[in-house]
């Protein structure tokens, strides 16, 4: 049995977030270098380093619970 993989409300809903920002218009700047490009690659960023996670969660040894006494 594989361990629970995870996934992020935050990042659905910052890719949603960020499609709406979009349909208003494809190069808004926020200001302080925030633009929809710099969010578009934050989320991207943040989305890689969950998968890499999950993906990680395969590799590690599930523990033999059928071994254990109390």
């Amino acid at each position: 049995m594989s361990r629970p993989k995870r996934g992020s409300k935050v990042i659905d809903r910052a890719q949603r977030r960020i499609a709406a920002l979009k349909s208003i218009s494809p190069t808004l700047d926020f200001g302080n270098g925030v633009t929809i490009d710099s969010f578009a690659a934050v989320i991207k960023t943040t989305q890689d380093k969950l998968e890499a996670y999950n993906s990680s969660l395969s590799t590690v040894p599930q523990p033999n619970l059928h071994n254990y006494t109390i």
